[in-house]
């Protein structure tokens, strides 16, 4: 996830597989970025039922001023109990993306990364420039509009050249 200004970009793979399991089965498809309300997204890395089973509480708490502090609190002690990871990307009031992991929430960044390193490692090595833009939509863009294509197109190109991300592909 990373913030353009008042905007904030959530990129997310759909693949869900266990490293342990005795055999390679993957399930794809599923959402990994889950739109809770116009003012929050919760994405998910880790072990997928505990984290949607913890979600779906926080779509249930009341819409207080405790309320973000209280989905805080559910992914926090879930990523402790099922070692799962959380970015929170929010616009309570202004936008924010904040991380849980380990049961620790982290203080607002401009960019939160979840799950494997090596793929934030190729991810970020695979940045793409203006020129990629430009010569790929050729369509003028505002600095801004660069900034968030640059990201966007940078994870899907991750995506398409990345055949053995942990091991999994």
């Amino acid at each position: 996830a990373k913030k353009f200004g008042k905007r904030i970009i959530i990129v997310s793979d759909t693949m869900i597989s266990d490293p342990h399991a005795r055999f390679f089965d993957i399930i794809p498809g599923q959402l990994k970025s889950i739109i809770i309300n116009p003012k929050m997204t919760i994405s998910y890395d880790g072990l997928s039922y505990p984290a949607i089973r913890s979600i779906k509480k926080c779509i249930n708490i009341e819409k207080n001023e405790r309320w973000e502090d209280q989905v805080l609190s559910i992914l926090s002690e879930c990523s402790l109990q099922f070692e799962c990871e959380f970015i929170i990307a929010s616009h309570l009031p202004h936008a924010k993306i904040r991380k849980v992991m380990n049961g620790i929430v982290s203080d607002h960044q401009d960019r939160h990364w979840i799950g494997d390193s090596e793929a934030n490692s190729l991810f970020e090595k695979a940045e793409s420039t203006e020129a990629d833009i430009e010569r790929l939509t050729n369509i003028e863009h505002t600095t801004d509009s660069i900034s968030e294509s640059n990201f966007s197109l940078s994870f899907s190109k991750l995506m398409m050249q990345s055949t053995n991300l942990n091991g999994q592909v």
